[in-house]
């Protein structure tokens, strides 16, 4: 792969290294599970990797996107849907990788 994208932050950093390929992108945008790392810095240069912050845009950004989804009606891929009740099974999908687009939980 050539690049890859990262909300997770600390939990996912030394999995990213084996994620791309030499020459590849990480790019962090997020840290719902930890903000500082460990780096084992010769994967890094050895592999010639771009580490890269990004906030995935400006606030202008964010509202041409959402003008351009409603403009041309977009809408996600839902895979499934289960009551609030049932949030373990729905997560438990997730987990194991069997959806094609959005788990959703309802009332």
């Amino acid at each position: 792969m050539a690049a890859a994208s990262d909300s997770v932050g600390g939990a996912t950093w030394s999995v990213n290294f084996g994620s791309v390929r030499r020459g590849g992108r990480i790019v962090i945008c997020g840290i719902t599970a930890g903000a500082e790392v460990t780096a084992n810095l010769s994967q890094l240069y050895w592999n010639q990797i771009s580490v890269i912050g990004s906030t995935m845009g400006s606030s202008e950004d964010f509202r041409s996107m959402v003008a351009a989804v409603s403009a041309a009606q977009l809408k996600p891929v839902i895979d499934s849907k289960y009551a609030l009740r049932d949030a373990k099974e729905a997560q438990s999908r997730m987990e194991s990788g069997q959806q094609f687009g959005k788990l959703a939980l309802t009332p």
